[in-house]
């Protein structure tokens, strides 16, 4: 085996690795973290992707799903995983040199069937219930605010709030990675 493919290995086992702790973290902090440490982790498998390949990228992650498994809970070994797919298509765009709008507009799309995935699924695995949830934002926003009643039903508030989750989570993506990758680029020059 030549030198590239053993760093390769390595640093994807400790990326990997890394997660697995991040997982464990979570678990005794009470899983408070569960949307920060996801982020965090899609910094470092942009970097993965960029470095390597998106086919490597996807073995960590795959690896990442299956220690998440093991040591985190259900929900964020789903989130997280499914999160780090955004990341590896960040990587791939900027491999790929692809348009700002297609990478966008990706990031959102994928966001999309991530979050659906998520809040579907697991609402039947662990009994969430993603629309009951912002409901009741919305009847509490009413005791503040009463006069957001006659403007906004709660199913185009539940909708406006899909809608919100999907492109803050592509923004955060973004902006995340961009700003650790040319800190990485400052340090490496």
């Amino acid at each position: 085996m030549n030198r590239k493919k053993t760093d390769m290995m390595v640093k994807g086992a400790m990326v990997a690795s890394l997660f697995g702790a991040l997982g464990v973290v979570n678990v005794y902090t009470g899983t408070m973290f569960d949307i920060i440490f996801s982020y965090v982790m899609v910094v470092f498998i942009v970097w993965y992707t960029v470095k390597y390949d998106y086919r490597y990228a996807l073995l960590v992650t795959l690896c990442t799903g299956v220690i998440l498994f093991l040591v985190g809970d259900l929900y964020f070994t789903f989130y997280s995983t499914l999160t780090l797919l955004l990341g590896i298509f960040y990587g791939y765009g900027l491999i790929k040199h692809k348009s700002d709008r297609y990478i966008d507009w990706g990031l959102r799309l994928l966001s999309a069937i991530k979050n659906g995935i998520v809040f579907i699924l697991l609402g039947g695995l662990l009994g969430l219930n993603a629309y009951q949830d912002c409901i009741e934002i919305y009847q509490d926003i009413l005791h503040f605010i009463p006069f957001v009643k006659n403007v906004i039903s709660p199913h185009v508030a539940f909708v406006l709030l899909g809608m919100a989750l999907i492109w803050s989570e592509s923004y955060i993506i973004r902006w995340y990675s961009d700003f650790f990758m040319v800190r990485i680029a400052k340090i490496k020059s």
